[in-house]
């Protein structure tokens, strides 16, 4: 049996109700009934419509990382991040029996924007998703799979290094036939509330068709978990307790320099690099006696050094010579209320990169006449 529904004089009710008994209506001019706000009609869990576009072949996204700082609602296969993790896995095809499903899919702004429809929001597990419905008969689906041969070395890879993985990859595409349909205009369009499994639809006409596709094409992928421990991001050394014990690195020599306290917190900075750099002169003076960085350049004996280093003018000399080398990294500042006016004592976290200690020496043991 056909019915004819009348949007013009249909109540909202009343074309829910008649949606729910006809299946609703749909086709080539785009328009439907809005679904039944107690029906079942619900996201399918950790799928995204594609934003990149769709094609036959989507296998170089396959077992690509989502960053972590990307929201469901940022979710786009093209910023997904291929690392040397990603090798691990193969790809499983597996053919579809062409059956005919209407889903709602999370999807991205560029996403909605490709598609030609406006998202709807809906609520699931109590934060708010964009979605837009899908009409598809699906035809196939590719699977990046993790074989258990390997597992080991996928895992070991992740746990390397921080960065390498993620706590989510595409790890699926589907194919098939369809349509896209988003929400019926701004003014009389669905307004989506609610919990997961339904949509609180007020003054609405039904959903607007956007994209038709008639040959089959990847249109949508799944994330899903990485079930593995991942790294974690290295801590930011400025998160350490470096006041009272120095941070070693593999790249830099860390120095931690003070001032006094006193009634300019600018001039208690300055005086604080400046005490970093100096504490850098003094590290190099004694490498360079131990027979380390710069003995090749020093052309005196270490106690002529040790002469040179004892010279204020000439250490003073060395220190500015070490302004391009000596960076600062970390600040404190203290202040205390004093009987006339405020008083600042200024600590810094200064590094010098191990790779340019020797032309830092050089610099430094010109600068004080030790050359």
């Amino acid at each position: 049996m056909k019915h004819r529904i009348d949007h013009k004089h249909v109540g909202i009710l009343g074309a829910m109700a008649l949606a729910a008994a006809c299946g609703g209506v749909h086709g080539g001019q785009g328009i439907q009934q809005p679904v039944n706000a107690m029906g079942t009609l619900q996201p399918k869990p950790n799928f995204f419509l594609r934003a990149a576009g769709f094609d036959q072949d989507p296998s170089s996204y396959l077992g690509r990382f989502i960053p972590d700082r990307d929201t469901s609602a940022e979710v786009d296969e093209a910023a997904a991040i291929a690392t040397e993790c990603s090798q691990h896995f193969t790809l499983k095809k597996v053919s579809a029996a062409g059956v005919r499903y209407t889903e709602l899919f999370q999807a991205s702004a560029s996403a909605s924007a490709g598609a030609g429809v406006t998202p709807v929001s809906v609520t699931v597990d109590g934060r708010s998703v964009q979605t837009v419905k899908v009409d598809y008969t699906q035809t196939e689906k590719w699977i990046a799979e993790l074989e258990p041969k390997n597992a080991a070395a996928f895992r070991a890879c992740c746990e390397s290094s921080a960065g390498r993985c993620t706590g989510r990859f595409i790890g699926e595409f589907i194919a098939g036939t369809g349509s896209i349909f988003g929400m019926a205009g701004q003014a009389g369009g669905l307004d989506a509330t609610g919990s997961l499994g339904s949509l609180s639809v007020s003054d609405s006409t039904g959903w607007k068709q956007g994209l038709e596709w008639n040959q089959p094409a990847f249109f949508a992928f799944r994330v899903t978990k990485v079930d593995i421990p991942v790294a974690a991001p290295p801590r930011d050394v400025c998160d350490t307790n470096w006041k009272d014990s120095v941070p070693e690195s593999e790249k830099d020599l860390f120095f931690v320099g003070t001032s006094e306290w006193l009634p300019s917190e600018a001039k208690a900075k300055e005086l604080a690099i400046f005490d970093a750099r100096r504490q850098v002169v003094s590290y190099i003076g004694e490498q360079i006696k131990q027979g380390g960085i710069g003995s090749s350049q020093y052309s005196g004996t270490p106690g002529a050094l040790q002469m040179t280093l004892q010279s204020e003018d000439a250490v003073s000399r060395a220190s500015a010579a070490l302004v391009q080398y000596v960076k600062d990294k970390c600040w404190k500042t203290d202040e205390e209320k004093g009987p006339a006016n405020w008083q600042y004592r200024a600590r810094v976290l200064a590094r010098v990169p191990k790779d340019q200690l020797d032309t830092a020496a050089q610099a430094a043991l010109k600068a004080a006449g030790g050359k």
